[in-house]
């Protein structure tokens, strides 16, 4: 076999580190936002499929890698061990190529086998640094390289953050958009006979109240869960004060980030169409007179209110 002259200021095992490791880097990077955007909106999945276009490009530069790591095997002042070492590390970089064609989304044990793999590259790398003689140009020109290759994985890493960032963005606006809207409140009172009194301008005299009937709408949401949603609803007095009793079903509830106090609380399966619901509520102390309020409290929002008024 034709014996290959060393190539004059050969020193490309440093390069071939950096090339690897960015190659390695940016294919992880990419298989992120695969994986991790597949279920955003569609601006998102263009800059997916920007990026997986980008994954023959990183198989040709292995490719260029592996014609430079041929040429290391060849050098006559390697001994034979280093050169069969060489050449188990030049089969698995092959093996490394053909699953970065097979698989665009990277799990950690798979990453983590790849740069144990960089690792040893790196290991037999520095064994031939020490057999050969380093110029201080070609060091120079290397290292200005591998700026180059880390500052193109840091371009890209900054590319993840922004598509993150507006994953959350997204996530805020789908959670704002399910929030329940309630309206169309409407209160009148029960007797103690049972007889219902209804009156449009929701004016009842204090005596005539045995219990309260709340009724309104939940308006259609087609962004929100359809499942079974608990309702809370919340009678204020004149003075602000919510009306509650524990053994007529009152306690607390968080709304808008603060604990309150709620009068009764019912759950409905919410179909996300728009629904009638209704609260019955019985006060066994004696009712306050002036201008009351009703609110509706769901998933910790307050979704509606209404009033009546007691003379």
């Amino acid at each position: 076999m034709t014996e290959i002259k060393e190539p004059k200021k050969s020193n490309s095992k440093g390069i071939l580190i950096g090339i690897v490791t960015a190659l390695l880097g940016v294919s992880a990077t990419e298989g992120f936002l695969l994986y991790k955007e597949k279920k955003t909106v569609a601006v998102q999945k263009d800059t997916i499929e920007t990026v997986t276009n980008k994954n023959e490009d990183l198989i040709n530069r292995i490719d260029s890698v592996q014609k430079s790591l041929t040429a290391q095997i060849q050098r006559g002042d390697l001994l034979q061990s280093e050169k069969d070492s060489l050449f188990k590390l030049n089969e698995q970089l092959e093996a490394d190529k053909k699953a970065l064609r097979g698989q665009l989304a990277y799990v950690p044990a798979m990453r983590a086998k790849y740069e144990a793999r960089l690792k040893e590259a790196e290991s037999k790398m520095s064994e031939l640094e020490s057999k050969s003689d380093g110029k201080d140009s070609l060091i120079t020109a290397q290292e200005r390289q591998l700026s180059e290759y880390k500052q193109k994985i840091q371009s890209l890493m900054d590319s993840v953050s922004k598509v993150s960032a507006i994953r959350d963005e997204l996530d805020k606006t789908v959670k704002i958009a399910q929030v329940l809207k309630a309206d169309n409140f409407h209160v009148s009172v029960l007797k103690k006979s049972g007889k219902e009194k209804d009156d449009d301008g929701m004016t009842y005299k204090a005596k005539n109240i045995d219990k309260i009937k709340v009724s309104f709408n939940i308006l259609e949401n087609k962004v929100a869960m359809v499942e079974t949603k608990e309702f809370f609803l919340r009678v204020l007095g004149p003075d602000g004060a919510v009306i509650y009793n524990e053994s007529t079903g009152g306690g607390s509830v968080e709304m808008d980030g603060e604990t309150t106090y709620y009068t009764s609380k019912q759950e409905m399966l919410y179909d996300g169409k728009k629904q009638t619901m209704t609260f019955l509520y019985h006060n066994q102390g004696e009712w306050k007179k002036g201008n009351q309020k009703v609110e509706v409290v769901c998933e910790g929002k307050k979704i509606g209110d209404g009033k009546f008024v007691v003379k």
